[in-house]
């Protein structure tokens, strides 16, 4: 009979030792490999206290439990919006399809006042879907979005290379962006190999970034605990390549000048394109991020990869590279109490009315 149970986690790399075991030879993404769970662990903020999800006293599932948020859990994430930045994607728990609903049903089985969610496989959202409604608890929906991947496997199995597996107008998009700035020079692309060059990297990417987004969110750069996050990340790849999360950073500069700066995840023969800084340009017609992602893309097919992952989200470009590989939702599970039944209900009228006005 399968038993399962949840408990505390007191040891942060004694569990990602037995996370790195339980992770072995399932089909998970970076995001579940134990490089990542131990920089979620040792960066956690406090009031964030982590629990695990057992079956059969092997780990299959990482939440927390906020102490100062009214018992509110939450599924590989900390109830904390800055410490959270860093967005886990293809979220799941290590077992059967079978098992599913049995496990995620835990995390509704305390009676939390809520329990979130986000950027869930379709199979976890199913059963979660289903826990929830048998333990008596709205379901809401935050968002749904598809990823995005180009197959390399397949691009090298009909002998061509990434650009021309692209539609005409990408394709010429492309060439001219790269002839533009060019200009009498050439464009490169390099991966950092040195501390030095890494380091370099690194805060080119930062500065390009928040440059762009300073208008509207600030950046991810300003963001003292993402930070935090990447910087174990990073130490823990280094330190434990056994575990098979890598990182990289590349850069496209333009007659020596850096356009734009690509930070990578390196798992399993797939590069998943985590974050990115690029150059502004008022001529419009350079597409330097499309020309960036080629250019790695390329790379990792001359590698011998696997597939380009250009994770979840709708910008333009991603359809423009890629084709749409999996959904994934994001949701948020409140208890049916006398208050939620309010909420909800005024949602439901504000929606209605935005509707109709």
């Amino acid at each position: 009979m399968t038993a399962f149970a949840t408990r505390p986690i007191d040891n942060a790399e004694h569990f990602a030792e037995r996370w790195a075991a339980a992770v072995a030879g399932r089909d998970v993404g970076p995001f579940l490999s134990a490089t990542w769970i131990l920089g979620r662990l040792r960066t956690a903020p406090a009031e964030a206290q982590p629990f695990a999800i057992y079956k059969d006293e092997q780990p299959v599932g990482l939440y927390f439990q906020r102490r100062d948020a009214g018992a509110s859990l939450y599924l590989y994430e900390t109830g904390d919006r800055d410490a959270d930045a860093v967005y886990p994607e293809d979220v799941d728990l290590l077992t059967d399809e079978a098992d599913r609903v049995a496990a995620v049903g835990l995390l509704f089985a305390g009676k939390p006042s809520k329990v979130r969610i986000r950027a869930a496989v379709e199979g976890l959202v199913a059963a979660a879907e289903q826990a929830a409604d048998e333990a008596g608890y709205f379901v809401r929906v935050l968002d749904r979005k598809e990823s995005y991947v180009i197959d390399l496997e397949a691009v090298r199995a009909g002998g061509g290379d990434v650009l021309s597996g692209l539609s005409s107008g990408a394709r010429q998009q492309i060439r001219r962006s790269e002839r533009l700035l060019a200009g009498d020079g050439a464009v490169t692309f390099r991966r950092a190999e040195t501390q030095a060059e890494e380091k370099d990297a690194w805060e080119k990417l930062a500065e390009l970034h928040d440059a762009a987004h300073a208008e509207r969110t600030g950046g991810a750069f300003g963001n003292e605990k993402f930070l935090a996050f990447h910087a174990a990340l990073r130490e823990n790849a280094r330190a434990r390549p056994e575990w098979g999360l890598d990182y990289a950073l590349e850069t496209v500069s333009a007659n020596g000048e850096a356009v734009g700066v690509l930070y990578q995840l390196l798992w399993r023969g797939t590069v998943f394109n985590y974050q990115t800084g690029f150059k502004p340009f008022d001529d419009n017609r350079i597409k330097r991020g499309l020309l960036a992602h080629v250019l790695s893309a390329e790379a990792q097919l001359a590698a011998g990869g696997k597939a380009y992952d250009l994770l979840a989200g709708e910008g333009g470009y991603k359809s423009r590279l890629a084709s749409p590989t999996r959904r994934l939702a994001s949701l948020e599970f409140e208890r049916k109490t006398i208050g939620a039944t309010g909420r909800r209900i005024a949602r439901m009228a504000k929606r209605w009315i935005e509707k109709h006005n």
